[in-house]
């Protein structure tokens, strides 16, 4: 698939615009994991508790959780729990998301923003440890790279 669609970007039978938004109306599973992953790793916001909120048989529905709370909190997590997850609105926030850093990276595939993420994570996990063995290095990091 993602052999096909690289060449149909090349031909320009499809243009990334569009590919782009497909990916954000219609998120397949790789497009969800980058967006699952960006949250895990950027969502500094207060999370909701599925479990704080009250269930009818059929699971959580959007117009069951109490008002005010998608406005003050993040509820990724509870959407998780919903039926259709990906159509509701904070999931749908994150796609957009590793969309929009897919463009500012010149990315054309999630595949490819997987791998970038990927390979971040991997460098912050080697840079905490070179820090903790070095805890002086902080300062020399800070100033080269203006962290």
């Amino acid at each position: 698939m993602k052999e096909l669609l690289r060449r149909l970007l090349k031909q320009g039978i499809i243009s990334e615009e569009q590919l782009h938004e497909a990916m954000i109306e219609t998120p397949d599973k790789q497009i969800m994991g980058v967006a699952d992953t960006l949250h895990s790793l950027l969502c500094k916001e207060l999370h909701v508790n599925p479990e704080s909120v009250m269930k009818s048989p059929n699971g959580i529905h959007p117009a069951e959780v109490p008002h005010g709370l998608y406005e003050e909190s993040c509820c990724f997590y509870l959407e998780a729990t919903m039926e259709d997850p990906w159509a509701q609105s904070h999931h749908k926030t994150w796609v957009l998301e590793a969309v929009t850093l897919m463009e500012r990276l010149n990315l054309s595939l999630p595949a490819d923003l997987s791998k970038f993420i990927d390979s971040l994570v991997v460098t912050v996990k080697l840079v905490d440890n070179l820090l903790s063995k070095y805890p002086e290095g902080k300062e020399v990091l800070r100033k080269t790279c203006g962290i």
